[in-house]
């Protein structure tokens, strides 16, 4: 459970979707773990609203019954005084593609033994989309592949961030890193944020963070793929330093702010 946490921590929110629900009307009157649960952990689902009858579990591909229990405790929030059912599904126990039926309404969910994996693979690939300096190619990116942009092999240094032994208008190169957000820019305090914590991850779940496979240009190396990614970013935060006086620019920047 500590490395299910870990990973938490760090992955973005991505939600996986899923495909093949019988009834759709009433689906976001339940949440469930939309991911996958871990065939061991605790497993609830919410019902909105108040529900004291029985729900069943059935096999997504034979349709077959799996399981049925009766609904939880009525929890009433705090904030907004709405009552919610608690479903317990945490019998299954062994891994699979299931089916929750709460009053004829049908929502799928998933039982893995790398529940997460997926989550994992898709949050670190995210940074892969952010490079900048770089084509984003068709076979590792698919519909979001893209050409080249923001060389930057010729950037100003700024009358703010100017010093003696690059005074302002001096010319340096600073190529790669990646995006910040939805804007053209680059950050030297969010983006080596994020290598810490990942890299702080690495260290302690080595092997787990090693199997992830990021399809990534790099993939053929021996280094594995997350650490990879970190590169990409930490031999621009190397170009952003002031090799003169040790000082590090905080940002590289369009001029005016452009987004996409």
């Amino acid at each position: 459970m500590e490395q299910i946490t870990s990973l938490l921590s760090i992955c973005a929110a991505i939600i996986l979707g899923f495909s093949g629900c019988s009834s759709q009307k009433n689906i976001s009157e339940i949440k469930l773990n939309q991911v996958g649960y871990y065939p061991q952990q605790e497993k609830v689902a919410i019902w909105e609203g108040k529900f004291s009858g029985s729900f069943k579990v059935i096999d997504a591909t034979t349709r077959e019954w799996v399981m049925e229990n009766k609904a939880g405790v009525n929890v009433v929030s705090p904030w907004n005084d709405k009552i919610r059912t608690q479903l317990d599904l945490s019998r299954i126990t062994y891994p699979g593609e299931f089916i929750l039926v709460v009053n004829n309404t049908e929502v799928p969910f998933r039982v893995a033994n790398q529940a997460l994996k997926p989550l994992a693979q898709a949050a670190f690939k995210a940074f892969y989309y952010q490079r900048t300096g770089m084509s984003i190619e068709q076979p590792y990116a698919g519909m979001w592949s893209r050409p080249a942009a923001h060389n930057d092999n010729r950037v100003l240094v700024h009358a703010s961030a100017a010093s003696q032994s690059r005074p302002e208008g001096t010319i340096i190169s600073s190529p790669g890193g990646w995006y910040d957000a939805g804007d053209y820019n680059k950050y030297v305090v969010n983006s080596a944020y994020s290598i810490g914590l990942i890299q702080a991850v690495c260290q302690m779940i080595p092997d787990y963070m090693a199997s992830l496979k990021l399809d990534i240009p790099e993939n053929t190396n021996k280094t594995p793929d997350v650490l990879d990614e970190m590169y990409y970013n930490l031999k621009w935060l190397l170009t952003m330093q002031d090799s003169v006086d040790g000082g590090v620019y905080h940002k590289l920047t369009t001029p005016d702010f452009e987004v996409h």
